[in-house]
């Protein structure tokens, strides 16, 4: 063992040792992108407003809920959206204005003297709610135009990014060989130790300047961090728990009057992820990391594997699993967007008491706002609706989700990060089946009675016929395939000729997998888009 590795070694217990009696309190982690407030309509806004500081502290007061947290990205986490002299606002400017690029609304708030994370700040004091600051460490919006029709590499690569870091470490890019998207390869590279010097350095400006009571590290925009053809699995993992042991290190260094601040990591909610993308999550829970939030990346997903990744870390560790404005995504539409299936709040409460049972200790959300759609329906299409702000109040408490009527889900979305097994990824066919599964968690009381299990496809069914076997059993057919709740939101629910439903018996429902086998016996070939199995609970409440 070099010394350099004792001493992270050591001075990963002595973190272990210091934060050992601590456990975050929150049930609740509100993720405020704040390009929504821009991007989206609001009730907020006169029309299509630029961004403005009564904007954002708008978004902040909308936000109530028990145990809750609010958490504020502050843009992509290469332009500081605060003041900062790692990457002055002004300097910024001047290098976009010099190669052809103009500023957005955003940058000019902050080059006319906003701070994005001082507002933030000031406004959760006013509402009396803990604040977070949640930083992209490898994002790449804005970074590719590797898509740009009819242009060569090298015009590509001449106007690929808007970042001055970027752009002058051209050699530091993960480059080719990834399996994930290849406009991945325009993602930095964290075996580059300037990389991560560069990226430490923002992050510890935030700890040294702001009095925040927690940081997230998000892992998940995006998920490349290095290049498999060039460092191995374990040093992969290596570095990465390095970089966050010195994210521990800064916020304990700055901390006033030795106040604890909780260190969070946004991470997939899959095992078999981890490696490919360097997470050690019982090392960083050494390094210092108090709070793992398990995401599925951008949709509500009801198979992430909380109860596994909880058991993997101390008791005094927290896990939160993420929901999300989407349940589904479908083909893109006339519009030449998606059709992104909304989560209804019964959804939410199902998810949350899904994932209390299996030993979460809270929820988390990302992209809520986006219930109201955004101006170009290419980003985030559909009719716009208020999101279910109501159901903030209540999924923090396991004792109220409960007691409420559930609706279990799957939805067809992007295979990103890869992950093996992903449900309802392949068409049907006559003659064939598919088989997925479903963990599903009694409500107190238990079951009252038999459930409804629907199946959407992206076309008309027709006359097709199909047959869905659920743990082990052949369901019978019901012809009424509506929602048995109401569902507020119009987006991808598509046209009753699109469904099927059956009756699930009581008898057959388990606290556990339910396993589902859907099976084609005659007709063309579909690709379903969306399941759900509705229970309902005689308490009725929402």
């Amino acid at each position: 063992m070099s010394r350099l590795t004792k001493t992270i070694a050591l001075a990963f217990i002595a973190c272990a040792f210091a934060h050992a009696a601590h456990k975050a309190p929150y049930h609740v982690l509100y993720s405020n992108d704040t390009t929504h407030i821009s991007s989206s309509p609001s009730p907020h806004k006169n029309g299509k407003e630029n961004f403005s500081e009564r904007l954002l502290r708008a978004s902040v007061d909308e936000v109530k809920g028990e145990n809750l947290v609010q958490m504020l990205q502050p843009g992509l986490g290469w332009v500081p959206w605060w003041k900062s002299e790692v990457v002055p606002i002004n300097k910024h400017i001047e290098w976009l204005l010099l190669n052809g690029k103009t500023p957005n609304s955003y940058e000019k708030w902050v080059a006319n003297g906003g701070d994005m994370i001082a507002v933030f700040l000031d406004e959760c004091r006013k509402q009396g709610q803990p604040a977070f600051i949640s930083i992209r460490v490898n994002d790449t919006h804005h970074v590719s135009r590797g898509t740009s029709r009819g242009k060569t590499v090298a015009q590509q690569e001449e106007i690929m990014t808007e970042f001055q870091f970027f752009a002058e470490n051209k050699d530091s890019l993960v480059g080719e060989g990834i399996i994930e998207d290849q406009k991945k390869k325009y993602a930095l590279d964290f075996a580059k130790d300037h990389v991560r010097a560069h990226k430490l350095a923002i992050l510890e400006e935030i700890c040294k300047n702001y009095d925040i009571d927690g940081l997230e590290l998000d892992l998940m925009r995006h998920w490349v961090f290095f290049n498999p053809t060039r460092v191995a699995v374990k040093e992969r993992a290596r570095i990465l728990t390095e970089f966050v042991g010195q994210v521990r290190q800064a916020l304990d260094k700055h901390a006033p009057n030795g106040k604890h601040r909780w260190l969070c990591v946004r991470i997939p909610g899959y095992i078999d992820t981890f490696a490919n993308i360097g997470i050690d999550v019982k090392a960083m829970a050494a390094a210092g990391v108090d709070m793992f939030n398990l995401s599925g990346h951008y949709y509500s997903d009801l198979q992430m594997q909380v109860k596994k990744v909880k058991e993997m870390l101390p008791p005094e560790k927290t896990v939160y699993a993420e929901m999300h404005y989407v349940n589904a995504a479908g083909p893109q539409n006339k519009s030449g967007g998606w059709m992104m299936r909304r989560t209804t709040a019964i959804q939410m409460y199902t998810n949350a008491h899904l994932v209390y049972s299996r030993g979460a200790d809270g929820v988390s959300l990302f992209n809520f706002p986006y219930y109201r759609g955004t101006y170009n329906q290419k980003d985030a299409g559909g009719a716009s609706a208020e999101p279910p702000f109501e159901a903030l109040e209540h999924i923090g408490n396991p004792e109220f989700v409960a007691k409420q009527p559930q609706q279990y889900f799957l939805g067809y979305i992007w295979d990103t990060p890869k992950h093996n097994g992903r449900p309802l990824r392949a068409m049907t066919e006559a003659g064939k089946s598919q088989k997925t599964w479903l963990d599903m968690a009694p409500p107190k009381g238990g079951w009252q009675g038999d459930g409804k299990l629907r199946i959407q496809s992206r076309d008309s069914l027709g006359q097709d016929e199909f047959e869905v076997i659920f743990n082990g059993e052949k369901l019978a057919a019901d012809p009424d395939v509506s929602d048995p709740f109401l569902n507020p939101y119009s987006v991808a629910i598509g046209k009753p000729e699109d469904y099927r439903a059956f009756t699930v018996p009581l008898a057959l429902m388990k606290d556990g997998i339910n396993t589902i086998e859907i099976a084609q016996k005659s007709g063309k070939p579909h690709q379903l888009f969306y399941l759900d199995v509705s229970i309902d609970h005689p308490e009725q409440k929402e």
